[in-house]
């Protein structure tokens, strides 16, 4: 998985943005742990393609973060699964 910084729409936006390209089908289980990042156990029997999207929205947020001092701030999720945004 990549994150990269794009400029493309900058003239339109009064912010920044980080995009997230990655091939599910090469994703694998260690990427959590080499992200640092926890797999809620919800979807500890989800899909491969599944994780993995779940990992490259964690690495976004994370990466975007970073840039405020949060670098270490743990995404998690509520009830509903939507992401509880936290300190």
């Amino acid at each position: 998985m990549q994150s990269t910084q794009s400029h493309l729409f900058t003239p339109y936006l009064s912010h920044h943005f980080h995009c997230i390209q990655f091939d599910p089908d090469s994703f694998d289980a260690l990427s959590f742990e080499q992200q640092n990042i926890l797999l809620p156990a919800s979807l500890d029997k989800a899909v491969a393609k599944r994780r993995a999207e779940f990992l490259a929205g964690r690495i976004c947020a994370k990466t975007c973060l970073a840039q405020f001092g949060q670098g270490d701030f743990t995404l998690l999720n509520g009830s509903d699964r939507a992401p509880i945004w936290s300190c």
